[in-house]
């Protein structure tokens, strides 16, 4: 962990992006992460009906007030997970909300949580199980239709993703998706040029993160459980 922890010692340069994946246990209870969490995101827990759904909303919280607190160098109750026009997550100081710049994409599925941080870069992070391809693939456009196996399917399908959330549109936006069928992907959305890549996490999974510069500088850092990145830190 030196050289994260070397990382995290300054601030993130334009254009650099840091990617956390953090496996969940089956055996996790997520009763002892609630004093992480702001009273407002523990009110928000309770009411999730799915107990799955619930404790992936409480270790996203969790970590990301961990991660945002080294980076931003405050406390992690200073800092609140704001919105913008365009729906993109925000990370707000309490202390000094003109001070803080760290852009922030959060996702999770059953396996894990996926979470990007960057400095002034709009960013984008999606992590998926893999699962059967029929209703992804019917979104794949030009090119990306050549791709056959189920892996090169819900990589594309990921890495679609990570660019919608980047710019704020979320699913409503696939009917514009360019394409992205190679694994690092260089392509023009609204007014900016973003960068697309997949990263390899496990043979079950897709990550992808998408970043709005044409040389974006992607690290990934891999976790085995909430607790290994508590005790990192």
């Amino acid at each position: 962990m030196t050289a994260l922890r070397h990382s995290m010692t300054r601030r993130l340069r334009a254009g650099e992006i840091h990617v956390f994946v953090i496996w969940l246990s089956s055996r996790l209870r997520p009763g002892p992460l609630l004093c992480g969490l702001s009273r407002e995101e523990q009110k928000a827990s309770r009411t999730f009906l799915n107990h799955q759904t619930r404790i992936e909303y409480i270790v996203s919280r969790f970590c990301m007030r961990l991660l945002a607190s080294k980076y931003l160098g405050i406390g992690r109750f200073e800092i609140a997970l704001r919105k913008t026009a365009m729906g993109r997550p925000l990370l707000v100081s309490l202390r000094d909300a003109g001070a803080c710049h760290l852009n922030i994409s959060l996702s999770h599925c059953v396996r894990g949580i996926a979470i990007a941080f960057a400095h002034r870069t709009r960013i984008g992070v999606d992590l998926e199980m893999h699962r059967p391809t029929e209703t992804v693939a019917r979104w794949l456009v030009g090119a990306e239709r050549t791709l056959a196996e189920p892996r090169q399917i819900l990589d594309c399908w990921t890495r679609k993703e990570a660019l919608l959330k980047g710019l704020g549109l979320g699913l409503f936006g696939l009917a514009s998706a360019p394409s992205l069928e190679n694994r690092t992907n260089v392509v023009a959305a609204g007014i900016a040029i973003w960068t697309v890549n997949s990263l390899s996490v496990a043979s079950d999974c897709s990550l992808a993160c998408a970043a709005e510069k044409a040389q974006s500088r992607m690290r990934l850092f891999i976790f085995r459980s909430c607790t290994s990145i508590y005790r990192s830190f």
